[in-house]
């Protein structure tokens, strides 16, 4: 008798764009094709022989995503996902992650700004010399599925959050879950007083994102 071993074609793969700082935030794009809806995915870290969780997937929108910071150094990243009794992990990135210093923002950065996501406002503030964000606030367009198979809706949110650490390069990432069934995430770079990135929200079955500018004054 044979006994047939049964084994998923699912492959996770992990993807990290920018700079990793210590002790900031950072995104990883991850990738899970052909995995059913709502498979769990993690970040692991490699630690001595091992791995442990370096990071949690955020949900924003229908694509795959997922932060976590580190200690200076070089680390090693995968992508673990777990479908029924069966886990599966994917290949190993390198990352390295520099000190925080020697920052690029400057004093003359901070203070209230104003802008636009698309056809609607943004608002927040930079403190702390550049080197943080506080009380962002932005209109969301969300396609929401409709009542009949293959039409949408569209849906404005409100996508809120109250604080974001700006890296030496005037980065940033956050990224919150207020409520059950809601998730944001935010990123951007600061330079010269001005702030470009990109805002996506989840409400239920309903996601979306735009790209924001703002600037001080």
């Amino acid at each position: 008798m044979r006994r047939p071993t049964l084994s998923s074609p699912v492959k996770p793969a992990l993807r990290v764009s920018g700079r990793a700082y210590a002790g900031y935030p950072f995104f990883v794009a991850l990738t899970v094709t052909g995995a059913p809806d709502n498979t769990s995915v993690v970040v692991e870290r490699r630690a001595g022989g091992g791995w442990m969780r370096a990071g949690e997937r955020d949900r924003p929108p229908r694509q795959g995503g997922g932060r976590g910071h580190l200690a200076h150094g070089d680390h090693q990243l995968r992508a673990a996902v777990t479908i029924g009794s069966q886990s599966i992990v994917g290949d190993a990135v390198r990352v390295s992650v520099r000190r925080a210093a020697r920052w690029q923002t400057r004093a003359s950065d901070a203070g209230a700004c104003r802008g636009r996501a698309g056809f609607r406002s943004v608002r927040f503030e930079v403190l702390r010399a550049g080197r943080e964000l506080r009380g962002f606030r932005a209109f969301v367009p969300m396609p929401c599925p409709g009542v009949v198979g293959g039409q949408l809706t569209t849906q404005i949110g409100t996508a809120a959050l109250s604080r974001a650490k700006i890296a030496p390069d005037g980065s940033f990432v956050a990224a919150s879950t207020p409520r059950s069934g809601t998730a944001i995430r935010l990123r951007g770079r600061l330079r010269k007083g001005k702030v470009a990135g990109r805002v996506e929200l989840a409400v239920g079955d309903c996601s979306g994102g735009s790209a924001y500018t703002a600037a001080r004054g």
